[in-house]
């Protein structure tokens, strides 16, 4: 028997599931009570799910929130929770939509056909990455507003598919996770110059249909956008005058030390929240714009080490990807702030061309890999050991269970139940969800007083 004509042993047809389900596992073991007891977080409770209420539902579905965007990954599970499920269930449609957006991102990982991560240990620790990067923040964990950034996530590992002969079912199943990603925010719209290069790289037919759904898609929204920006719909921070120095120094520090694990090393030499407070204020002495040009310096110097000199490697995709992302989060987030969660999915791209460097090519630099193995193990261990330890998880301040906010609304219905995050000083004003009195009718449980006399 030829070698092309040898059966794939058993064991490497269950290597991928072995990493997916591990996978799954660990996402649901780092914080466990949010799948036990699901929560609504900041705008999928208080915009998207009290649109869901309160709107027709066509409306509700494709509601066009002051962010300029459609988030289909917030708006449907949101409105169909509000329309089809009880009350005290609400949360758990949005909690287990985005839990379900990871796992997607988790199966490119495991089962897609990548040339970034082709063998079960790379395959693990992309996936480890995705689970632990040290830019994983909890704002981000699990919940539909911030699903988007996982819709990015099923992009990227789209794009860093080789679809040169994917089966047609396979290319089916890609082109609708790609528009429904490009209807979910604006990172697969940041990609798109990426796909282009894909196209260029691969020259395939799948390439092409990728790239038209991803120019389609951020199309749409870019025609959301200008329809918000003519209507005056817009939230006002989105146009405030972008602060180079600023900018230039989160987008190093938050985009490309932290994901690489250097917090920890950072805080050693001083308090980095005093830097990025400094900027904040629009401070201009000489050692915020030593920092600035330190900050372009870096980033330029991060990505161009990252750099094969062969063009069409396939490692240069995600080169592409991590520059877009940094430079397009940088410029559309609020006062070019990408702090948290903005630099979580740029981070995990930098991590992922790191891993794909540690990968010794024919021809290349051994060095490369060595270094580039310890820069990864370094940030997964950072990662790791505050896997767990977040204020988005351990609630400061309290964190309100959903059930007694609707009972107490049940009793009082212009009361508006809190959900998280909650806000310090307690006595700010805190995310809350609106709900119409009217709903108390088919939302709250009849209490004998309430029944007519007929049935006690």
């Amino acid at each position: 028997m030829s070698r092309a004509a040898q059966p794939v042993p058993s064991s490497s047809r269950l290597a991928p599931w072995g990493v997916f389900g591990a996978a799954l596992l660990l996402a649901a073991l780092r914080a466990p009570r949010l799948l036990l007891e699901p929560r609504f977080w900041a705008e999928e409770g208080a915009v998207y799910y009290a649109a869901g209420h309160a709107l027709p539902l066509l409306d509700a579905l494709v509601y066009r929130h002051t962010a300029g965007y459609l988030l289909l990954s917030a708006s449907v599970p949101a409105t169909l929770a509000a329309r089809w499920l009880p009350l005290g269930l609400g949360p758990a449609a949005t909690t287990w939509a985005a839990f379900a957006v990871l796992a997607t991102g988790l199966a490119l990982v495991a089962f897609g056909r990548s040339r970034l991560w082709s063998d079960p240990f790379r395959r693990t620790l992309a996936a480890l990455i995705v689970l632990a990067a040290p830019s994983a923040l909890g704002e981000a964990w699990l919940n539909s507003t911030n699903s988007q950034i996982y819709c990015g996530l099923v992009s990227l590992c789209i794009l860093c598919e080789d679809l040169r002969g994917a089966s047609p079912r396979r290319l089916v199943a890609y082109l609708a996770l790609l528009t429904l990603c490009g209807l979910s925010g604006v990172y697969t719209a940041f990609l798109f110059f990426a796909f282009a290069w894909k196209l260029w790289l691969e020259r395939s037919r799948g390439a092409a249909l990728a790239l038209g759904a991803v120019a389609a898609t951020s199309a749409v929204q870019f025609a959301v956008f200008f329809f918000l920006l003519r209507d005056q719909s817009l939230d006002a921070a989105k146009f405030q005058q972008l602060d180079s120095v600023r900018s230039a120094t989160y987008t190093f520090y938050q985009q490309f030390l932290i994901p690489l694990g250097a917090r920890p090393l950072v805080q050693a030499f001083g308090d980095p929240a005093a830097v990025l407070a400094a900027l904040a204020r629009g401070s201009r002495d000489p050692a915020m714009l030593g920092v600035a040009l330190l900050g372009v310096a870096g980033s330029a110097a991060v990505v161009m080490a990252l750099v094969d000199r062969e063009l069409r490697s396939p490692r240069n995709l995600l080169v592409i990807a991590l520059a877009s992302l940094a430079l397009l989060t940088t410029l559309s987030a609020k006062y070019g702030r990408t702090t948290g969660r903005y630099a979580l999915l740029s981070g995990i791209a930098l991590l992922f061309l790191v891993l794909a460097h540690t990968r010794v090519e024919p021809g290349g630099r051994r060095w490369r890999a060595v270094v580039s193995s310890a820069l990864l193990a370094f940030s997964l261990v950072v990662g790791v050991a505050g896997w767990r330890s977040d204020d988005a998880f351990d609630c400061p301040g309290g964190c309100p269970r959903w059930r007694d906010e609707v009972a107490r609304w049940c009793s009082d219905p212009s009361y508006a139940p809190r959900i998280w995050p909650v806000r310090l000083p307690l006595d700010a004003p805190q995310w809350r969800v609106t709900l119409p009195p009217s709903l108390t009718s088919r939302a709250c449980p009849a209490t004998p007083r309430d029944r007519p006399a007929a049935e006690r």
